[in-house]
């Protein structure tokens, strides 16, 4: 058997004869994709599962191992101030000087009215005041009054007074802060008197004025003729830049301190720690808990690699996959079974496989619809069932070519349909040719004497039904007979 030819076009003709063949592997795919999937994320589910629990077991495995042995070592101030020497309490007490300073940073921030200011947005209300004094003024009586005045606000004079007289609950020095004032060397007798605005200070304009105006006053019994009067009030939002500068300082001298501290306690004794302790908390006891052994193995420790698990997949994807490697399957089965199979597959076969010429292809019957349209693509050139204008001529010229005039038409089978070959042979015969039909090779007893008997063969079989061992008997008799096979006929049933 030489080598079989299959048409592309053919498998595409099978496939779509087959199409609900075709659905059912798709199907089966689909459901094959979609059960392994899930099979499989529930297998990773699994993995992920045993995964979680060993690293839990190993975490609080390590977290044993890691934790230290510790003791509780308790000390009373007296012992400590008893025990220590000079030098380590000196440094103890440093640390705790250090601890104050911050504290009191921090108390000072937390109570100061101008500490707690937004430097970028600060409200201020100026108070102009105006020296009023006799011509010509002494100088050194006009340089006395007028330091008087500053020194009354600057010295918490005025502070002291508005706090006893409105009952304030504030230090003089946190109102301090909140009201400055200057003297103006370029502005002849003018004195300029900064009031930073927050909830307490919008309220005390009146006083402030008052207060200062009637401590010139006061001032005039000691320098007749100097007076104060108000020039008049101003309010403006600047951006503070001493404010911003302060601010600043209390924060670095705070992380200074805290530096100090650690640097310090890191260098403590046992004994030094409880008795710096006590200092902080004021407390007389406390208790210190020491390191006997260190964990075997420490908790920040470089972790091992953690083991990569799968990750799950998508079953819509899977189930389209699934499908569409149903369909692939389908289509190589049909490749094979057309490559395999053991009938005549195709006019191809004759001269692929035997060398033989193709006569033709005679339909019995043509179908309708879908079917009709397959039929018609597989043989675009068949002919039948009632006209046969090329396949009588072709027969005709192959007969006059061996100068004959009669020839046997062999079939491996008996053909299920043969009205259409039974209308060539009666037309051929009314032109003068004879040609025998021959079924089911060698179903009669004398059918090997007619076959050897007769001048040419021509071999007709039914497409997809006649089978290729049958056929190779015949071709094979016939040319170890020496019989001429001038071609071969296919039959496309009715079924």
């Amino acid at each position: 058997m030489d080598r079989r030819g299959i048409r592309f076009r053919k498998i595409l003709i099978d496939i779509a004869r087959y199409w609900y063949i075709l659905i059912i592997f798709a199907a089966l795919g689909a459901l094959a994709g979609w059960r392994l999937t899930v099979s499989y994320n529930k297998n990773v589910d699994k993995q992920i599962a045993e995964a979680e629990e060993l690293r839990i077991k190993t975490e609080e495995e390590e977290k044993a191992l890691a934790e230290d042995v510790v003791q509780e070592l308790h000390y009373s101030r007296k012992s400590c101030e008893e025990k220590m020497t000079k030098e380590a309490m000196g440094k103890v007490l440093d640390a705790y000087y250090w601890y104050k300073d911050k504290q009191s940073r921090r108390d000072y921030i937390a109570t100061s009215l101008y500490m707690q200011m937004d430097p970028y947005d600060c409200q201020c209300l100026y108070l102009k005041f105006r020296v009023l004094h006799p011509e010509p003024a002494d100088a050194s009586v006009y340089r006395s009054y007028i330091h008087g005045l500053v020194l009354y606000v600057n010295q918490l004079e005025m502070e002291k007074e508005l706090a006893d007289k409105l009952k304030l609950e504030i230090s003089p020095y946190t109102l301090s802060e909140m009201i400055s004032i200057s003297d103006s060397g370029e502005y002849d007798d003018i004195l300029q008197m900064t009031v930073y605005q927050s909830e307490l200070t919008e309220g005390l304009t009146d006083a402030i004025k008052e207060a200062f105006i009637g401590y010139g006053e006061k001032l005039a019994e000691l320098y007749p003729g100097y007076h104060l009067e108000l020039m008049g009030t101003s309010k403006a939002s600047i951006i503070n830049k001493e404010l911003i500068s302060a601010q600043e300082s209390q924060r670095t001298a705070i992380t200074d301190d805290q530096t100090r501290i650690d640097t310090a306690v890191k260098k403590f004794g046992n004994m030094q720690k409880a008795y710096y302790n006590m200092l902080v908390n004021g407390t007389e006891k406390e208790t210190i808990t020491v390191v006997v052994q260190e964990g075997s193995k420490k908790k920040n420790s470089a972790a091992a690699e953690e083991e990569e698990l799968p990750s799950k997949r998508k079953v819509l994807m899977m189930v389209i996959l699934g499908g569409a490697a149903g369909i692939v399957v389908f289509i190589i089965l049909v490749f094979f079974a057309n490559m395999l199979s053991g009938r005549l597959m195709s006019d191809l076969d004759f001269s692929r496989i035997y060398g033989l010429k193709r006569l033709g292809i005679i339909i019995e019957r043509r179908k309708k619809g879908m079917a009709g349209f397959l039929q018609k693509a597989e043989y675009p050139d068949a002919e039948g069932p009632d006209e046969f204008p090329y396949l009588k001529p072709v027969i005709r010229r192959l007969l006059e070519k061996q100068e004959i005039s009669e020839a046997v038409l062999v079939s491996s089978k008996e053909l299920s349909d043969k009205a259409g070959l039974e209308t060539v042979l009666g037309e051929l015969k009314n032109e003068g040719i004879d040609l025998a039909l021959m079924e089911n090779f060698p179903g009669e007893k004398d059918a090997v004497e007619k076959l050897v008997s007769g001048k040419a063969v021509i071999l007709v079989e039914e497409m997809h039904s006649s089978r290729l061992n049958k056929i190779d008997r015949i071709v094979y008799f016939c040319r170890e007979n020496e019989i001429p096979v001038l071609g071969a006929v296919g039959i496309v049933g009715a079924k």
